[in-house]
């Protein structure tokens, strides 16, 4: 596996190609990333604090929401994971 790259993390996501439907993906997996970043955070967000859990128990462990947005968008489940947990240390 290759090193995590952080910013997969910490900026937003562009999908592969300009298809409407992979941006539409990334846009969804960046809201994904919001709400995970969010709830690891403490933050209040609009989404329901039990969603945001989800999104953030999901990302750590590249969860099927994870892989379902990952493959959406060309990006590697098990590498934005781990991006996410090294994130998670230094936040």
């Amino acid at each position: 596996m290759t090193e995590p790259d952080l910013e997969l993390i910490e900026q937003p996501l562009q999908p592969p190609d300009e298809m409407p439907e992979r941006q539409l993906w990334g846009a969804a997996l960046r809201l994904f990333l919001d709400d995970a970043m969010s709830h690891h955070k403490g933050i209040k967000r609009k989404a329901i604090a039990a969603e945001m859990e989800q999104a953030y128990q999901d990302l750590r462990h590249a969860g099927p929401q994870t892989r379902r947005l990952c493959a959406m968008t060309g990006h590697d489940a098990d590498i934005l994971a781990e991006a996410f947990r090294r994130w998670c240390d230094m936040a």
